[in-house]
């Protein structure tokens, strides 16, 4: 993006889907004690309201001494439809983030020049910092509404706002 000199991210939530009943579920499991499940469910409350539930638990480990973390995630969203052409929705959205910060190993560089010749070698596993110092906690709570009318079959109109606690 224009203003982001490294680059912008537009993460949108997934809304309630109105007079569809849908589910999805995941999870995995890898060789280093690592850990992910996620759930994705969708119910209609009758014919012009509809419920949708997301959340994620994922559990962090890695060969590198030391690095471990967990993240967890929820977003409920209720969707109602006014009129034909008219459109609610709110939502919740709560995500907590506690790791180790893992920023990989050092270079090594060749003498007497200085080159870095790629990482340094025979500390795959080892950890570089402290693991009660290279921490990253985040925890955010963020409430949002957004409403859309259809104003023709080529134009609508929509408002949303944000409501974010960090």
């Amino acid at each position: 993006g224009r203003g982001g000199g490294g680059g912008v991210i537009n993460r949108i939530t997934k809304g309630a889907l109105v007079g569809q009943d849908v589910g999805a579920a995941t999870a995995s499991v890898d060789s280093f004690g690592s850990s992910y499940g996620a759930v994705d469910l969708n119910g209609a409350l009758g014919a012009a309201t509809a419920v949708r539930l997301n959340g994620f638990y994922e559990g962090l480990d890695s060969h590198r001494d030391f690095y471990s973390g967990r993240r967890f995630g929820l977003n409920p969203v209720i969707a109602h439809k006014i009129a034909e052409r008219v459109r609610l929705q709110f939502g919740y959205e709560y995500v907590r983030d506690d790791r180790v910060v893992d920023r990989g190993l050092p270079s090594a560089t060749s003498a007497p020049a200085g080159t870095i010749v790629g990482p340094l070698m025979g500390f795959r596993d080892s950890f570089f910092g402290s693991r009660d110092v290279n921490r990253s906690f985040f925890n955010g709570h963020a409430v949002r509404f957004r409403g859309e009318a259809d104003l023709s079959s080529q134009i609508m109109v929509s408002a949303q706002a944000v409501y974010g606690d960090y």
